[in-house]
């Protein structure tokens, strides 16, 4: 696989995480893909007009390496970082996380590849994946913990990970609530809103939670 992109199991782990009383935490891995290696003349960008300008301006030793195409200037350089949006960049970046997950200890789930798991202290420790937004959970929050501190030691380094833990918590446009023992609810109802405010209906007084939604 490419890269990891979540479906059924972004239900089916908090299930677990309600019904074992485990600790949730979501992590959000900033510019996951630049902090991926491309491999050599892989990747090549073309930067022209204002970009190329502005780029002069704060760098003119470059202007050395500006060409002339039809009339136009450019400056094609090679990216040493995976870029958003290049063929490459989901599955370098997906590799790269999935090599440091396994050199930890973390084994696949052996039916959902985007689910991996760790036994510590004779609970399991599991991370949900979605391209760059982790999903953890394990019964002791000082496990959590260390798994946040290996994390953001491995791709902190230009910026901090963003992330929360407790009772709610906010994944991939879900809302899951464990605020009642044992159980877990999902709701999407500001995700959705969001979208109808983006795109208004013809019936301005439309709103998330109506019966008809």
């Amino acid at each position: 696989r490419d890269h990891c992109v979540t479906g059924v199991q972004t239900c089916a782990l908090p299930i677990f995480d309600a019904k074992e009383g485990r600790n949730s935490m979501v992590l959000d891995i900033p510019g996951m893909f630049l902090q991926t290696k491309a491999k050599p003349e892989s990747i090549y960008v073309a930067i022209r007009g204002d970009m190329l300008n502005e780029l002069l301006s704060e760098a003119p030793e470059f202007a050395a390496f500006v060409e002339t195409t039809n009339g136009k200037r450019v400056l094609i350089c090679e990216c040493d970082k995976m870029l958003y949006g290049t063929l490459d960049s989901g599955r370098m970046s997906h590799l790269k996380l999935i090599k440091w997950l396994v050199g930890h200890g973390f084994k696949a789930n052996p039916v959902e590849p985007c689910w991996y798991n760790k036994d510590v202290n004779g609970s399991q420790l599991s991370v949900l994946l979605h391209v760059d937004d982790l999903k953890a959970s394990h019964v002791d929050d000082e496990v959590l913990n260390w798994f946040h501190a290996l994390l953001e030691e491995e791709y902190g380094k230009e910026a901090r990970l963003t992330w929360n833990r407790g009772k709610v918590l906010e994944y991939l446009g879900f809302k899951i609530d464990y605020t009642v023992p044992g159980e877990v609810s999902f709701t999407m109802y500001e995700f959705l809103q969001k979208a109808l405010n983006e795109f208004p209906s013809k019936d301005d007084t439309f709103e998330i939670g109506r019966a008809h939604v």
